[in-house]
């Protein structure tokens, strides 16, 4: 069994982690809207 401040290392681990998956997914979500803004005006 973990000690207590383990438990809160690996939590505050994982929540960096988290973090960093975010960011990736934050930056990808740009990219992909500005691909659809660039298809819809060549569309047009």
């Amino acid at each position: 069994m973990a000690t207590i401040a383990a438990n809160i290392a690996t939590i505050q681990a994982q929540a960096a982690v988290l973090d960093t998956l975010i960011g990736q997914f934050a930056a990808a979500k740009a990219l992909i809207d500005a691909a659809e803004l660039d298809i819809r005006s060549q569309q047009a």
